[in-house]
Formats: structure tokens, C-alpha cells, sequence
């Protein structure tokens, strides 16, 4: 069973893959944070989820130390902390957003205005964009 935790899960894209690996016969949802509702059971935040899912939000780091996998369903530029946290402890990471989306950091700039914070981290990720890009456009294929 592979842990997973969730970092923004109170947004929109964190809720939504809450709610998708809660049924996902390999995952097990062990750990979720949010900022705005940190201390508060999701269910709380959504009354859907009562009872499918009543975990109360955590901390970014409490969930990396807690979990083998993390999702970041994070707005643009709130990822790239998250990422080296999760590098330096050997946790996987899943960005959802913007931050490891392009493949340069002119691109990014253009588009969000921002820069990379570690350049390193996203000269390192560029064969696992890669592989996804490839994946995905077999996966186009074959449809």
C-alpha cells in the first residue's frame, strides 16, 4: 500500500484527488494539509466528504514525513518548497500545478512571472517530464 498525502487539499484539484485515492485499491490517503483550514477535519470543510473522509489538515511537513508520496495541488509558486523538502527526504512528489510544468525558466517567467528558486531541482526532474510527456502521448495513440 502506497501512503499518500495530500498538500492543498481543501482547494479545488486537492479535493478532488482526495476524494480519487480514497477508492484507489493501491493508495491509502494517510496524511492532507491545507493553510486556510489547518487543525479542521475536510469533512468540516466539505460536508460531502463526512464520513468518506473526516481527516483533519495537517501540515505541509507532517505530511512529507508521513507519507511515501506527495501531491501538491498548490497555486504557482508554492511548490518548489514543497519539492525540495520532499527530495531531500526521498519522498516522492506530484506537482499539480505550475511550478515543474515548463521546461525552462524563461517559459515560467513568461507565464507566471516568477523564477526558480532551485535550479538544480528542475534540471533533475527534466527526464521524468519527459517520460510523462512520452506516456501520455502513447496514451493519446492508443485511444
Amino acid at each position: 500500500m502506497i501512503h499518500a498525502g495530500i498538500v492543498g487539499a481543501t482547494g479545488y484539484a486537492g479535493s478532488e484527488l482526495v476524494r480519487l485515492l480514497l477508492s484507489h485499491p493501491e493508495a491509502e490517503v494517510t496524511a492532507i494539509s491545507s493553510v486556510s483550514f489547518e487543525g479542521k477535519a475536510i469533512s468540516e470543510v466539505y460536508p460531502a466528504y463526512f464520513n468518506l473522509c473526516d481527516m483533519v489538515c495537517e501540515t505541509a511537513g507532517q505530511v512529507v514525513d508521513k507519507c511515501d508520496v506527495v501531491f501538491a495541488a498548490l497555486p504557482h509558486g508554492l511548490s518548489q518548497e514543497l519539492a525540495k523538502a520532499c527530495d531531500e527526504k526521498g519522498k516522492a512528489f506530484i506537482d499539480l500545478g505550475a511550478d515543474f510544468r515548463l521546461d525552462s525558466e524563461e517559459e515560467y517567467q513568461k507565464w507566471y512571472g516568477g523564477t526558480y528558486q532551485d535550479k538544480e531541482l528542475h534540471e533533475d526532474l527534466s527526464p521524468i517530464r519527459a517520460a510523462i510527456r512520452l506516456g501520455l502521448r502513447w496514451l493519446w495513440r492508443r485511444r
